[in-house]
């Protein structure tokens, strides 16, 4: 039964014939402006790009993390600024394990030896170990004859003042010999057994090595107590608890950095993965990481793995850019895909230029983007690398619909002249690009609320990108299709333009839109029948369940060693260190700042012994306070638990103590206003600390509850004086807090951008049912692709929060082009659903396919970021093209709202009254239409125009009737 127009117009109506009339007046005398004047458009074009370009004078790259991937109100980002300001200096860790049947053997003692001379005798541009490494005190005497006089010093005391020599010799004496002391480099290495002497490690065998290591508890270089038992994995004992054997040993190299000296520019990078470094560090970095490489490569009976403190900043960063080429090739087959869909097989109907020119009209829009929004400064970030798929998606999907529509012109329509002609194919596809590049630029103009830095200026970024894409493709395309247009008509060379081909006449079959066939066909006499919407809507169920529960299964979790690929050198050590170290967790520290410390020492320590309470998630808690208390109870008798020292006492103490033996390994965790001397009180505390661990963790379901459960105990620990700021600080919280919120972010995100969608679509295409459908199936897309991404081993992180943002972008595309061309036939549900997907399917399936080629190259990528948008996309394209073409089409032909008031058989009748109302014919063998003399010869069309030639016109299919060419 066919289903005519609405002939009731309320509101909603009204409103629907208002905006369809408008959006085609205003596209019909647009593309009439552009043909008649391409030139004048193309300059307007190309001035536009040269203004924005002049933003690129303002362009920032943001390297630095804590301002691309944390939120700036998080308390990652408030702690991260006080300890930049009050501790002022940070290390690097330059680490290396071996590996062995037993470590504990002379030769892998030896091979130690040899790797450590070789790191320290590294130097660049003249920057030695020593001037990079991060220093403590070490109270052993270098000198012998001095180390002597000390001991005989010491000796001459009675037993009951040889407790702790710091207080058994006095001020006066033993800071004498104090400032005689060196600061020493810090490294942890079973070399500091033998004090690093060569020729007592050349002479070394297993027993002694045994012996050594058992018995030794004291530092023979820092005097400082020291573990060495850490520094092994995979130890075996014997009977009596002795270490016998090990499976590894690991060595580390720390170094330090001044925070006043961090230049980011140096030290971050393009992918946002840099540390804080300065650039004498960093320069001796890389030579570390030659020097290792060539002793990894090289020996033998034992296996060598290392980093350094760039490692993951320079790898990572390698490997989001390593796939550049492969992007390059996706191009290319997008562009060959772009010139089998628009150009035909002869030299003249080639659109070579015609698909350059729709390429180039996106690369005008990322520089528009880019100036413009550097223009406003806003920051340019990694993730932004990834806008030219979303710019190349939108854009070569809406430069399909156009040519499609300009296939699509009636034979009437064909012969009219260009202006015209290139008018009508505005006034058909102007609203339906305007619909998608409207949406789009409202769901990611939502976006940019994001608490994310990055995000949010990426989605800034895309917002104006895709304006610009929507402007260049409907005007400098356009122009560039009128160019072409007339090189056709003149029948040039669609290479060499001044080769004509006079005897040029295109046959029939090339003539033929044989995808157009192909879809009739398909949809005709499968998908719309009975049993194929019942086929469609049961998989569309059966899909859409299995979607839900993956869903429902999909883990929030990201790892950044997922950005490093495998086979590289912090892989491998990653590797080994996990399987030697499996308790060896993420470091992190409690700070407390201007605290009055000797008021608050019970609750600090309270505080230390709530966190070794935690053993579930935390191990290895070192405090200073813990040391300090028993300094001050065994040599002043002092219970620290009981009674409470005056400021002055606790100014003496806590000096005294950092300078004993037992102490003084705790100075790196004290700040103060002003210098701390040996013999004088400390002046007052700016910032303490004490370290801890974390336990490994499987995922974010247990590193999120830790976290918060460590922030709460420091904000439970209730000082009462001093400014009060506790708080708890490691650098893995950067990707912990992003773990936090990015699930909240996304859905949040996700959820604005289906809203946007809802009421662009509305306004638009100002039908309720036809604007709900269209929601369907954008909702079904993303429930489908979240649910395959669990299948696919994937997790929510910050790549697949982008990814998904990026697919909101192309799925409405291939809903809304559909749901808008459905409300501007006439006839049956059915009838309308199969001249749709007849005229604007094709059209939708070629932007789909051409984005996936593009990204096809990406599939065996080692990339995390590209493999990651990979699968993203094609499960986008694949969903988005089922619900949008197939899904979609079968609803609207079963429950489809009624056409525009304005509609007609083949859409043309819902033109705002621009041309004479179509006249009706009869089907005789010749007529006459507007002068012009009409025969009909199945399956052509034959007109004679005023100059008496014949122009032979195929007839697209049977439902093409003798009122399409009077028209």
């Amino acid at each position: 039964m066919e289903e005519q127009p609405q002939k009731e117009l309320g509101i909603l109506h009204r409103i629907s014939t208002a905006i369809v009339n408008y959006l085609e007046a205003m596209f019909y005398r647009r593309g009439f402006d552009i043909a008649t004047r391409p030139r004048r458009h193309v300059a307007i074009c190309v001035l536009l790009t040269v203004l924005c370009s002049f933003g690129f004078f303002r362009f920032r790259q943001e390297q630095q993390p804590v301002k691309l991937w944390l939120p700036r109100n998080s308390n990652f980002v408030r702690d991260f600024n006080w300890l930049m300001e009050n501790y002022g200096e940070f290390y690097r860790i330059q680490s290396v394990i071996i590996t062995a049947d037993d470590v504990l053997q002379p030769d892998v003692i030896l091979q130690l030896e040899e790797i450590h001379s070789k790191v320290k005798g590294i130097s660049v541009n003249g920057v030695q170990w020593s001037d990079i490494c991060f220093k403590i005190p070490a109270l052993t005497l270098s000198s012998r004859r001095r180390r002597r006089d000390l001991n005989q010093l010491y000796d001459s005391l009675p037993p009951k003042y040889k407790s702790d020599p710091s207080v058994a010799l006095g001020d006066s004496i033993y800071c004498a010999f104090i400032q005689a002391l060196d600061r020493k480099c810090l490294e942890r290495t079973l070399l500091d057994l033998w004090s690093y002497d060569r020729s007592i490690i050349q002479t070394l065998t297993k027993d002694k090595i045994i012996e050594t290591l058992n018995k030794t508890s004291v530092s023979p270089v820092f005097g400082h107590p020291m573990e060495y038992v850490p520094l092994l994995g995979g130890v075996e004992r014997n009977a009596s608890g002795m270490i016998v054997s090990a499976k590894s040993l690991l060595t580390f190299w720390v170094v330090h950095v001044n925070f006043s000296n961090v230049d980011y520019e140096k030290s971050g990078n393009l992918a946002g993965t840099g540390d804080l470094g300065d650039a004498k560090s960093l320069e001796w970095e890389i030579e570390f990481s030659n020097v290792m490489n060539v002793i990894a490569a090289n020996v033998t009976d034992m296996n060598v793995f290392y980093t350094s403190g760039r490692s993951f900043s320079d790898i990572s960063n390698n490997a989001m850019f390593q796939d550049i080429e492969k992007l390059l090739m996706g191009g290319m087959l997008m562009f060959v895909y772009i010139q089998l869909q628009l150009s035909k097989c002869n030299w003249v109907e080639l659109r070579l230029y015609l698909g350059m020119a729709g390429m180039l009209s996106i690369v005008l829009a990322l520089i528009v983007s880019y100036g413009f929004c550097s223009m406003l400064g806003i920051f340019f970030g990694p993730v932004h690398h990834s806008l030219p798929f979303l710019l190349l998606g939108i854009g070569v999907d809406d430069m399909f619909i156009i040519m499609q529509n300009f296939f699509n012109l009636s034979p009437a329509e064909k012969i009219k002249p260009l202006p015209e002609k290139i008018g009508l194919m505005m006034q058909h596809a102007g609203a339906s690009i305007t619909v998608t590049s409207l949406t789009d630029f409202v769901a990611f103009a939502i976006g940019s609320a994001t608490i994310l830095p990055c995000l949010q200026s990426f989605c800034l970024y895309a917002a104006v990108g895709i304006l610009a894409t929507y402007f260049f493709q409907s005007t400098f395309f356009v122009a560039c299709l009128t160019w072409d247009e007339r090189r056709i008509e003149q029948k040039r060379n669609g290479v060499a333009f001044c080769i004509k081909h006079e005897s040029f006449e295109p046959n029939i079959y090339h003539r033929k839109q044989i995808s157009k066939t192909i879809f009739g066909s398909l949809y005709a006499n499968y998908i719309l029948t009975t049993p194929g919407k019942v086929l469609v809507l049961l998989a569309t169920l059966g899909v859409t369940g299995i979607s839900v529960w993956g869903n429902l299964h999909l883990r929030q979790e990201f790892d950044q060693m997922w950005f490093i690929p495998k086979n590289t050198h912090l892989a491998n050590f990653s590797e080994a260190k996990t399987h030697y170290y499996p308790e060896d967790g993420q470091e992190a520290a409690v700070y407390m700042g201007r605290l009055n410390y000797s008021v608050e020492f019970r609750r600090i320590q309270k505080l230390v012994n709530e966190f070794r309470k935690q053993d579930d998630i935390l191990h290895d808690v070192k405090a200073w306070s813990d040391e300090f208390h028993k300094y001050v109870n065994d040599n002043y008798h002092i219970n620290l638990q009981k009674q409470i020292l005056s400021d002055a006492e606790f100014s003496r103490y806590i000096s005294k103590f950092l300078y004993s033996p037992t102490g003084a390994i705790f100075e790196k965790d004290f700040r103060f206003d002003g210098k701390l001397t040996c013999g004088q009180p400390a002046p007052p505390v700016v910032l303490s600390s004490f370290e801890f661990k974390f336990r490994i963790f499987s995922g974010s379901e247990e590193h999120i509850p830790a976290l918060r459960r460590v922030r709460n105990l420091t904000e439970l620990a209730n000082f009462k004086t001093g400014d009060k700021f506790v708080t708890v600080w490691g650098k893995i919280f950067a990707n912990w807090v992003t773990d936090e919120v990015i699930d909240a972010e996304m859905y949040r995100n996700l959820a604005l951008a289906m809203f946007c969608v809802m009421i662009s679509t509305f306004i638009l295409i100002a039908n309720v049912r036809t604007c709900l459908l269209v929601l369907l199936c954008v909702v079904l897309t993303l429930i489908d692709v979240g649910g395959m991404m669990f299948f696919w081993g994937m997790t929510i992180d910050i790549v697949s929060c982008v990814g998904l943002v990026l697919a909101v972008g192309l799925c409405v595309d291939y809903a809304a082009h559909i749901g808008l061309t459905f409300m501007t036939y006439v006839g049956s549900k059915n009838h309308r659903a199969l001249r749709t997907i007849r005229e604007t399917g094709p059209a939708v399936w070629n932007g789909g396919i051409s984005t996936l080629l593009a990204l096809s190259v990406l599939a065996d990528s080692d990339a995390h970021v590209f493999i990651a948008f990979f699968k993203i996309f094609l499960l986008v394209v694949v969903f988005g093209l089922f619900n949008g073409i197939v899904l979609l089409p079968v609803l609207l032909s079963l429950i489809g709202p009624k056409p525009y008031h304005t509609a007609g058989e083949d859409g043309t009748e819902r033109r705002p009254k621009i041309y004479t109302p179509r006249k009706e014919t009869n089907t005789s063998p010749q007529d006459t239409v507007n002068g012009a003399a009409i025969k009909f010869i199945n399956p052509k069309v034959v007109v004679q125009n005023a100059q008496g030639q014949e122009v032979a016109l195929e007839l697209l299919d049977k439902s093409t009737s003798t009122n399409d060419v009077g028209n």
